[in-house]
């Protein structure tokens, strides 16, 4: 019982229907717009409820003025309006202040927009038509014009006459380069009357023909005038003042200012060659010649010009500290297939390990070929300490005396650095973990070395020192190709040595001991000298200084017997 009677409650309560509730709730807007006149709405209120009545009315800003009607949310012709408001209302209307009158003249004029009455500021405009039988001539307003069509601004009652005429107009015109003469020269011609139409060219130019109301390629025409015509002189440059400008290019672009389809005799033309990506304008063949650009001639002819373009790259060298580039030839920039030379210069005190960006290539003077925009840095690195530089060069190798050295013969050695010294043993020990020597002291020379130990030191200095490890310590081959600290070879040892044809010796073959104890240290003067071993004072490779000869002190060298001693280091 309480669920029926809460339905029948329900029911009751919706018995208005919604959609009245709302728009009776709403508020609208009545707007009247009015040209050449006034409106007044009853009553005047910004909004209006649903069911209000208002009265709009319309006045006339001109006494006499014509009223057009409502337009918009009702049509009416009344200038009173009583509306009833169920919704927005917008309208719109008119007074027709002006009035336009015209005379046709015995022709056909149309108006767009015709209307009885205009309002200030209407614009009308006047077609005249012309037919077989009779011609427009002019608008008379308060003088004559032949404007057509007409266009007229109503700010005040028009009177307007179009004159036609059953006479006929002849109308000339000429292109650049030419005028028309006319005999008689009237603009307005009686039915049957003859005229003589004569073209004239200006230099330079000549005459290419009539168009309009006759063709033909003859100068001077007589027309009979049975109707209005209109006649075209065509002129035109002579064709053998006329020529091409073929433009041949590939790779870059070509621009030609003045940019024509044809060009006359005389005129100059600029070219402009443009690069494009990698290429790069190389010079000018045919009618220009040379590598200018922008390069101007004057047209006498047909004429080609062949713009060639090359692929051209950029070389960026660089160095690293401790050195410099050369490029041969250096310039910004170089064609597809040219060879340059790149040559690295050590400053003092270091050493050209390679070229960065060519594949870790370490020979220098190397050549490339320019295929694509390189950038190459050269790196250097500094000389370890205790290192002479030795100047590649030619020596007598070996010598007649044993058989072991036979026969001599000339060796050529590219430059590299020694050691000054021989290493010691404090030295050694920086890199490696175990000292082998006999004899031990700090700056006792290093000794009883296996040519393995010492090649495995000579890779740990290297790597010290920012360069490559030489030695492949799996099949102990050596990289000569790198730059890194090495044994020397038996040559390179003679050739510090300096010993060349002097002699047994490097000083000569003079072994008495006032001789020999100015260049070397051994067991004659080391005794007088302070010690066994000589741990000071070995100076420098290739100078007249003494040395270590004590024959328990080895040379260790790649390719030689037993290595029971340390040689100094080498970089090649």
């Amino acid at each position: 019982m309480f669920l029926l009677l809460a339905c029948v409650s329900f029911l009751f309560s919706c018995g208005n229907p919604l959609g009245t509730e709302r728009r009776e709730s709403r508020t609208y807007e009545v707007v009247a717009n009015i040209r050449g006149g006034s409106v007044a709405i009853s009553p005047q209120q910004s909004f209006y409820a649903y069911g209000d009545t208002v009265a709009i009315t319309a006045s006339p800003m001109r006494e006499g003025s014509v009223f057009s009607g409502w337009s918009g949310t009702y049509v009416a012709s009344a200038e009173t309006l009583s509306v009833v408001v169920r919704s927005s209302i917008y309208l719109s209307a008119e007074y027709g202040q002006y009035e336009l009158t015209f005379d046709a003249g015995g022709g056909f004029v149309s108006i767009h927009p015709e209307k009885e009455y205009y309002v200030s500021g209407d614009t009308v405009i006047l077609y005249p038509h012309t037919t077989e039988k009779s011609t427009f001539v002019a608008w008379e307003i308060d003088s004559l014009v032949r404007i057509t069509p007409l266009e007229l601004i109503m700010d005040s009652d028009r009177q307007v006459r179009a004159h036609f005429t059953s006479r006929h107009i002849l109308h000339t015109e000429a292109s650049t380069g030419g005028r028309v003469v006319q005999e008689p020269d009237e603009w307005i011609y009686t039915q049957g009357d003859t005229v003589r139409v004569t073209a004239h060219a200006d230099s330079g130019y000549v005459f290419l023909g009539w168009s309009g109301a006759r063709k033909s390629e003859e100068e001077t025409l007589y027309l009979s005038m049975d109707r209005s015509k209109h006649l075209m002189a065509h002129f035109g440059i002579p064709r053998e003042e006329l020529h091409l400008l073929h433009l041949d290019y590939a790779g870059g672009i070509v621009l030609s200012v003045p940019r024509k389809n044809v060009y006359r005799t005389g005129d100059t033309v600029t070219l402009f060659a443009i690069d494009v990506g990698a290429y790069r304008f190389s010079h000018w063949e045919g009618a220009v010649v040379g590598d200018e650009s922008p390069a101007s001639f004057v047209i006498t002819s047909d004429t080609t010009v062949s713009a060639h373009f090359t692929e051209q790259y950029s070389l960026d060298a660089q160095a690293s500290t401790g050195g410099r580039v050369f490029l041969d030839p250096a310039k910004e920039t170089y064609m597809r297939g040219d060879t340059v030379t790149l040559t690295a210069h050590p400053d003092d005190g270091w050493v050209f390990v390679g070229w960065d960006g060519m594949d870790h290539m370490t020979t220098s003077p190397v050549e490339i070929v320019m295929t694509e925009d390189q950038s190459i840095r050269a790196e250097f690195r500094r000389v370890p300490p205790r290192m002479a530089f030795l100047s590649g060069g030619t020596f007598l190798r070996g010598g007649s005396q044993y058989f072991d050295e036979m026969p001599a013969r000339s060796v050529t050695l590219s430059s590299f650095y020694m050691g000054k010294y021989p290493l010691t043993q404090k030295e050694y020990l920086r890199h490696m973990p175990e000292n082998p020597a006999r004899k031990q002291g700090d700056s006792y020379p290093q000794e009883s070395v296996s040519w393995y130990d010492a090649a495995r030191y000579c890779n740990m200095v290297s790597v010290a020192h920012g360069f490559s490890p030489l030695y492949d310590t799996l099949s102990w081959e050596i990289d000569y190709g790198s730059v890194g600290i090495r044994l020397p070879t038996e040559a390179e040892w003679e050739y510090a040595l300096g010993t060349d044809e002097k002699g047994e010796w490097f000083w000569g073959s003079d072994t008495t001991a006032s001789v020999v104890g100015e260049y070397a240290v051994y067991a004659h003067n080391s005794r007088e000298l302070g010690r066994n071993h000589p741990q000071y004072g070995v100076q420098e490779v290739g100078q007249k200084n003494r040395r270590p000869l004590d024959s328990t002190i080895w040379r260790a060298m790649y390719g030689s017997g037993v290595m029971t001693g340390m040689i100094p280091n080498i970089m090649p």
